[in-house]
């Protein structure tokens, strides 16, 4: 399988036991607040992460590109 299909399918398998696991104990009152609140911090940490990837590949390639960047 291609790696990112595994991450597809895996994130998908994952939202319904996550949001289980994070309602659990919530009043119903407070139920959606709480799958609110996930789904904030889910998007959240996507977020951060793809800048996290994003800035590494750009240090990456302009290293290749100008040997000694960015030490010099």
């Amino acid at each position: 399988m291609v790696p990112s299909l595994m991450i597809e399918i895996g994130g998908g398998l994952m939202n319904t036991p996550l949001a289980t696991l994070v309602t659990r104990g919530v009043r119903p009152e407070h139920a959606g607040a709480a799958s609110g609140l996930m789904n904030t911090a889910k998007q959240f940490g996507g977020a951060i992460g793809l800048a996290a990837a994003t800035a590494t590949v750009a240090i990456v390639q302009l290293s290749e590109a100008r040997p000694g960047w960015p030490l010099k």
